[in-house]
């Protein structure tokens, strides 16, 4: 660990409601218009806490328009990047993700699928990686994390 030690804030958000009846890849699957009205209410979370710097945000529409939601109240950084890959992505893959997010950003929203952020969410507050579904639809969790680095993420290192 670097001998300055900077929090960093992480903030995990599951995507809003979808339209359980749509009928199309499930990668195209759309929020619904109560989805996306909570989404908007979520975002005075995040304005309570540091500015977000950063965001990695699946490529599903269903994240793309939880983040649109978000915009009226937030001010979105320039440093967004869509994975589609976080679609069906794995826990590890997700802190993979997060360690390679550059040093100088402190806050950064991560908006993904519940297994996936539940699961990393579980990693980096008890080191377990069950993913247990622990997020409902557009619940968002923000931690401290005892890191300056976000190459030094570890299995428990949320300090909130």
């Amino acid at each position: 660990m670097s001998m300055t030690t900077q929090n960093k804030t992480l903030t995990l958000m599951r995507h809003g409601e979808s339209d359980q009846f749509f009928r199309g890849r499930d990668f195209d699957r759309p929020l619904t218009e109560n989805g996306y009205a909570f989404c908007t209410s979520q975002s005075s979370l995040l304005l309570k806490k540091s500015p977000v710097d950063f965001i990695l945000c699946s490529g599903a529409l269903r994240t793309r328009q939880t983040l649109d939601a978000l915009k009226d109240e937030l001010s979105i950084p320039q440093s967004v990047i869509y994975d589609d890959a976080l679609f069906l992505a794995s826990t590890r893959y997700l802190i993979e993700q997060i360690e390679s997010i550059p040093e100088n950003k402190n806050h950064a929203l991560v908006i993904g699928h519940g297994p996936t952020v539940s699961g990393t969410y579980q990693w980096l507050t008890d080191g377990s990686e069950t993913q247990h579904l622990l997020f409902s639809a557009g619940d968002i969790k923000s931690m401290k994390l005892s890191i300056s680095n976000w190459l030094e993420l570890y299995p428990g290192c949320d300090c909130s």
